[in-house]
């Protein structure tokens, strides 16, 4: 199963929050990706295990990737920064970036967006509390724009769209899955 799985379908499960018949697959497959950017913790979470089930699930996997080292490294307590709105709004691109922010935050996001950069920027600035508020529009708006832009996005691009699939996952699941620990 693991090698019959892409990463599309890793990412796509995870926005649209539909349960997996394997999830522990999934965790592995996220091992053997170029990155370890991807949303583990909601298939944690769904392979109903702790997280040094999870440590040891990826430990034990064949995989000798820098992938590997950077998921066990998030297991451990690395997160996604949340980011920080430039200080200096008089600059175009902190201009850009907060109507962004605020775009996310009024679920106003357009069709067409004019820099998608700045559009994920934005969202890696929204805190916990404001992306567990708005998580099924911040899932849609991001599964549409890794439908649409991902495949043909710069690399930073590409990086910044997979660190807000993080950020969210981090968001929705982390603090739950640390609290289901100490109950």
């Amino acid at each position: 199963m693991t090698d019959s799985l892409l990463q599309r379908d890793i990412i796509r499960t995870f926005l649209k929050n539909k349960s997996v018949e394997e999830p522990k697959e999934y965790i592995k497959r996220i091992c053997s990706e170029a990155t370890a950017n991807y949303p583990v913790y909601f298939y944690i979470r769904q392979a109903s295990i702790t997280f040094s089930d999870a440590l040891l699930l990826i430990k034990s996997t064949t995989s000798r990737g820098q992938a590997k080292r950077s998921l066990i490294e998030r297991l451990e307590g690395k997160v996604i920064p949340r980011n920080k709105l430039p200080t200096s709004l008089s600059r175009n691109a902190g201009i850009k970036k907060d109507a962004y922010r605020q775009q996310w935050i009024t679920e106003s996001i357009p069709m067409s967006i004019e820099n998608i950069k700045y559009c994920i920027e934005a969202l890696l600035c929204l805190s916990k509390d404001v992306i567990i508020k708005h998580e099924q529009y911040i899932r849609e708006t991001i599964l549409r724009i890794y439908d649409n832009e991902y495949e043909n996005a710069t690399s930073d691009v590409a990086t910044y769209i997979r660190k807000a699939i993080c950020r969210n996952d981090e968001a929705l699941y982390l603090e739950k899955m640390i609290t289901d620990v100490q109950s």
